[in-house]
């Protein structure tokens, strides 16, 4: 149950706080989406193929994220403890998709991540094996092309 915690991005101090009743479900995963609908999406991302029922979408109506470059996120609990982060941050000009290679291992380090051209976003998929850490930061990804902003997304893996 992830009610109430933050995903703080840095560099545009953006707070988004995960709506009550927000449950990722065991190796599931939590979409935080910027402003775009499921079904909008799943178009855009996955080429309409629908997000397994294991992955928990939410749309933000533009509050999160904000990508520009040079971003990075934090993830606190209801209580405030930081879970995971600061990730790295996404390079400056933007126009990346950024992967967690492995849940175990911290967030801030280089060798943690993959980065990729946007086109090479997992949305809903792709998570390390991990080593039932709970959850975490997995992936945040602009999204490239006139207008696309919409779809840009930051990702949650429940590790467990």
């Amino acid at each position: 149950d992830v009610s109430n915690w933050r995903l703080v991005q840095a560099k545009s101090a953006v707070t988004y706080v995960i709506p009550a009743g927000t449950v990722i479900p065991a190796n599931g995963y939590l979409i935080v989406a910027r402003n775009a609908t499921k079904a909008a999406f799943e178009a855009f991302w996955r080429a309409g193929a629908a997000l397994a029922s294991d992955v928990v979408y939410i749309n933000t109506a533009g509050a999160l994220p904000l990508i520009n470059g040079s971003e990075n996120y934090t993830l606190y609990n209801a209580a405030g403890t930081k879970v995971d982060g600061a990730t790295i941050s996404m390079p400056s000009s933007a126009g990346r998709s950024i992967r967690r290679n492995d849940p175990c291992a911290a967030a801030g380090t280089a060798s943690s991540w993959t980065s990729g051209v946007t086109t090479t976003a997992t949305p809903g998929t792709g998570a390390g094996p991990g080593c039932a850490k709970g959850p975490v930061i997995n992936e945040f990804s602009d999204a490239s092309g006139t207008g696309n902003y919409v779809y840009e997304f930051v990702e949650l893996h429940n590790d467990r």
